[in-house]
């Protein structure tokens, strides 16, 4: 087994497109992030830790940090095992440390049972992901309102609204990265709302591949839930995607959470896979 870190995104980039082409619609998580890297190098302030684990056949498993986030994983090919136990040997070597994994749920548990024997420490789940795929929209009914791109009279409306999406789902955001964020996703035409006389919930496109996007970023405050506005605004922008000629969307959803599950299937989604996030302590 042959483990390489690299240092230049675009090669980086290069290598897990071509290695993942066949399974993209499985890795986009890994995948949109590793572009993200070369064309929006903003968002990822720190260096990012950047592994490919190889064999005599090509790639095993690709692994990507951007800290201080959690290990990303994605699976080419192979049992996940033995490779994500020399990757974090690997990590180890190099005096990399890592707060936790995310990845295919059969990769992510072998990664995380291999840091619990090399450090002695405990590993838990945090989050149990879905992902899914959609290829053709079946739009909900009677929702009122439409889809509109969100403009700069919005941007402090969609700052609150991003940082409550990032505490609700547990995450860290900075207030001053979450105007930033904003900011450049307005100007760039990925911030989305969908509008019923007023703004009533959001969505976001992001991580292009070469044949897919992803959707994300999904949120209506509470007061306004139970209206289908979530439903509407994801299947409209998700045909607006489809009709710019991109041949599928993707996106991820908590387990947790029956109602999202449900919802994203109704309009067309299919689940692809399951992913689990871990901590590690």
């Amino acid at each position: 087994m042959r483990i390489a870190f690299y240092t230049d995104p675009a090669a980086y980039d290069r290598l897990v497109a071509d290695a993942l082409d066949a399974r993209e619609a499985e890795n986009t998580l890994l995948l949109g992030v590793a572009g993200q890297l070369v064309l929006q190098p903003w968002r990822y302030p720190l260096p990012p830790v950047m592994a490919a684990c190889s064999d005599e056949d090509g790639l095993r498993l690709a692994a990507l940090q951007t800290p201080p986030m959690r290990l990303l994983l994605s699976t080419a090919r192979g049992a996940a095992a033995p490779v994500a136990e020399a990757l974090i040997a690997a990590l180890d070597a190099h005096s990399i440390s890592i707060p936790g994994v995310n990845g295919p749920a059969e990769s992510a548990s072998a990664a995380a049972e291999a840091w619990v024997r090399l450090h002695s420490g405990d590993a838990q789940v945090r989050t149990r992901l879905r992902a899914y795929v959609l290829t053709h929209v079946v739009p909900p009914r009677g929702v009122p309102g439409a889809l509109r791109t969100a403009q700069p009279a919005d941007i402090d409306l969609a700052v609150a609204w991003e940082a409550a999406f990032y505490q609700e789902t547990g995450s860290m955001l900075r207030p001053a990265d979450a105007r930033r964020k904003v900011e450049a996703r307005i100007a760039a035409g990925e911030f989305y709302l969908w509008d019923d006389g007023r703004p009533v919930s959001m969505a976001v496109s992001t991580r292009p591949l070469r044949r897919g996007i992803s959707v994300g970023g999904v949120y209506t405050p509470p007061e306004l839930r139970r209206h289908g506005y979530a439903s509407a605004c994801v299947a409209a922008l998700s045909h607006l995607l489809l009709e710019q000629g991109w041949q599928y969307c993707a996106l991820f959803t908590d387990l947790a959470n029956p109602i999202s599950n449900h919802i994203y299937q109704e309009i067309g989604y299919r689940p692809v896979g399951d992913y689990l996030e871990y901590d590690f302590a």
